[in-house]
């Protein structure tokens, strides 16, 4: 769908029937009927899943069929032979071991039914997650939103305090949920179902049969739904980091600041998380104008846990902070929803629901948080609908959610937003003292060093923690010839200078005086200018591009690992220093006179603003040294971006290559089992980032092969 500025934002397709759900409890209803009556096909993809969640809970069966998901699933396929359930769920970090279900202890999942397809999905780079919760249901309901059907999430839109079904498997309560998902009918649930099968596809290398385009004469389009309407058109977009063959995609990203863009009246956002600097810096460009929109914010007070909180909950202080600070701050709003009692204090719903709307124009749900990995690391899924005119669908979406944050009949928010003219004015009207209200979000001032992580996005990265990501990602498979000669020429290099000390210093029998070679490298150790001596030869070689990992294993040797990282390492940065300030200075003009493919690939690849970039330059030998320091300097990265990516780049090798040739040395002096298995170890080590290194290089390689035949092909 081309939106507003022409920008492709993802698919769109007309749904015929299309429905909110305004809590986890009225989903989890829908999707057991929809289960129950299905025939041929139920897809179900997540970031979560648990086989013993209660989907009904206050509620007697109808039917007599079960109502845990397990059992559930278990019960249609035993009473349908033709149908199939297939179920694609994260191969999760063990950060989140101790939330999950594991296979191996589930009773339906450790011997499923024959035609029940369970797989767990790990094709993406290291640190990012499958984020997308997708039902889909034969060829006729397709749900799609924030909420998994796991544990902890069910809660009904009254979020009551002491709600004695709001418990998990094990029987314990948990504190109020709020969620919200769609449902729809028509050419976007065909649209949703092929997101699932390229899903399976990419993660099982199976292609998910076909339903038939078959229409069940049983199902019936949900109830208890908030709002719904007709024959609307649905933009799909999406969030996926670039994976072996498949390229990066940033829809919703594009979507959102180009959404924050364009609003006129007010942005009503509903999220988990705020630590998005894209984001966050779009939307103070609008709370900054003199006559820009009304930016509303409705997200939680606290992350939940320590860590969380120590880099999410910072980098979410952090912007607020800045928007509360701006020209305009009266048109903001930062907010969290509660339920104040009559006796105690107020107990906090946790906000789930992933939702912007914009000017009763557009309404725009998924599963994507407001934060650097939704936007560019995880996959996501959002639905939106764009109208050209306020909708009074829209409205209505808009009227449930405050009404019910608020406690108060949707008439009643939809009378005041109307006599007030504005969503603060109408907020504030409506606010009790009782009961469900909204809250100020506080925020704390953050310390120097948290503000420094925040806008270098150390604490939430845009980028998957991945190494072969990020060299496949920078290096075009033409180049990488030339950077696997560079690495065994310095590699070679290296060896061969430290070979050649050790045979000087160990080696030499008849060929040289023993006394007169010892008391040389006495002297040098002994004396106090020694540290001095060498950082001005690290920096003069940096300067003129010699290998600074051969002069490191020669002094690792003569002077220790430790004087001699140190030296060399300030040595080789202060190098470093002058390079970038001659590049800021007169970059320009010298890099026009060594204009190379080279030189513009470095320019493209620091064009990214932040550490990383810097870092992935320093670890792989791309260039000489001089030369990326003067392209540094000449491009529009911080200095601050620059010396934090050189100590993450450097700093570790420098260190690793003077402890290795300090434990070669030991091992052929004082051989012993500690000190070769120390030895071995590093090598190990050494091997492993060896390994990345050229995996990166050989898939970047085989990306730019299959690019090509591509094109070819076209």
């Amino acid at each position: 769908m081309k939106l507003l500025k022409g920008e492709h934002f993802g698919e769109n397709a007309r749904a015929d029937r299309l429905g909110v759900f305004e809590d986890t409890a009225s989903y989890f209803a829908a999707a057991r009927e929809a289960i129950l009556h299905a025939e041929k096909q139920v897809i179900l993809i997540g970031w979560d899943f648990h086989t013993k969640i209660e989907l009904l809970r206050r509620s007697e069966s109808e039917t007599g069929a079960p109502t845990r998901l397990g059992e559930l699933l278990e019960y249609v396929l035993e009473n349908n032979d033709e149908l199939e359930i297939y179920i694609l769920i994260w191969d999760f970090s063990m950060v989140y071991a101790l939330e999950r279900e594991f296979q191996a202890f589930s009773e339906i999942l450790k011997n499923p039914h024959p035609r029940l397809h369970f797989r767990y999905d790990n094709q993406l780079p290291t640190g990012a997650s499958h984020h997308q919760k997708i039902l889909v249901i034969d060829d006729e309901l397709g749900f799609s939103g924030g909420a998994d059907l796991s544990v902890w999430r069910w809660d009904t839109s009254e979020h009551l305090i002491d709600d004695e079904v709001r418990i998990d498997p094990a029987g314990d309560s948990f504190a109020p949920y709020h969620d919200v998902q769609y449902v729809l009918t028509g050419e976007a649930q065909v649209q949703l179902r092929k997101i699932c099968a390229s899903r399976w596809q990419r993660a099982t290398g199976e292609e998910l049969p076909e339903c038939g385009h078959f229409r069940s004469t049983q199902m019936e389009f949900p109830t208890g739904l908030a709002a719904e309407t007709e024959k609307v058109d649905v933009l799909f977009a999406s969030t996926f980091s670039a994976w072996e063959s498949e390229p990066e995609v940033r829809e919703i990203e594009r979507l959102h600041l180009e959404l924050i863009r364009s609003a006129t009246r007010y942005l009503y956002f509903e999220n988990q998380y705020f630590s998005s600097n894209r984001i966050g810096e779009a939307i103070l460009r609008r709370v900054e104008e003199p006559n820009g929109p009304e930016v509303v914010i409705v997200l939680n007070n606290n992350t939940e846990g320590a860590i969380e909180e120590a880099t999410l909950g910072r980098m979410r202080d952090y912007w607020f902070r800045k928007f509360k600070t701006a020209g305009e701050s009266d048109r903001l709003r930062t907010l969290f929803p509660v339920v104040q009692q009559k006796e105690g204090g107020p107990v906090r719903v946790y906000v789930h629901a992933k939702i912007l709307i914009v000017d009763d124009r557009v309404l725009k749900m998924g599963s994507a948080n407001l934060s650097n990995r939704s936007m560019r690391v995880d996959s996501e899924l959002d639905l939106a609908i764009v109208e050209k005119e306020p909708s009074e669908f829209i409205q209505s979406v808009r009227n449930h959610l405050l009404a019910g944050h608020l406690g108060v009949e949707e008439k009643e928010f939809g009378n005041a937003f109307e006599t007030e003219r504005s969503l603060i004015g109408a907020i504030d009207f409506c606010k009790k003292k009782q009961g469900k209200t909204l809250a100020e979000i506080t925020c704390e001032e953050l310390d120097p060093l948290a503000e420094e992580l925040t806008k270098e996005q150390i604490l939430d990265p845009d980028e998957p923690i991945d190494p072969t990501y990020w060299i496949r990602s920078r290096i075009r498979g033409g180049e990488s010839g030339g950077i696997r000669k560079r690495i065994i020429f310095f590699g070679g290099i290296a060896v061969f200078m430290l070979l050649l000390a050790l045979g000087f210093k160990y080696g030499w029998g008849d060929l040289v005086d023993d006394e007169v070679v010892i008391g040389w490298i006495d002297t040098i150790q002994s004396a106090p200018y020694a540290p001095l001596i060498l950082g001005c030869l690290f920096f003069f070689a940096g300067m003129v591009g010699f290998p600074l990992n051969a002069i490191l294993v020669v002094a690792s040797l003569s002077l220790g690992p430790w004087v001699a990282f140190f030296s060399g390492y300030l040595g080789a940065h202060a190098s470093a220093i002058v390079g970038f300030g001659i590049g800021r200075g007169f970059g320009s003009r010298i890099l026009r006179k060594l204009d190379s493919d080279m030189v513009h690939r470095i320019d493209e690849m620091l064009s990214r603003q932040g550490i990383f970039p810097v870092a992935l330059v320093r670890i792989v030998p791309v260039a000489p040294f001089l030369i990326v320091n003067l392209v540094a300097g000449s491009s529009r990265l911080t200095q601050r971006s620059f010396h934090l990516g050189t100590i993450l780049g450097m700093a570790p090798g420098m260190l690793f290559v003077s402890v290795l040739s300090n434990q070669v040395e030991s091992v052929i002096t004082d051989p012993g089992w500690t000190r070769l298995a120390l030895l071995v170890g590093l090598l190990i080590i050494l091997g492993v980032v060896a390994w990345f290194v050229f995996k990166g290089i050989a898939e970047a390689d085989s990306s730019s092969i299959s690019n090509a035949q591509s094109s070819s092909d076209s």
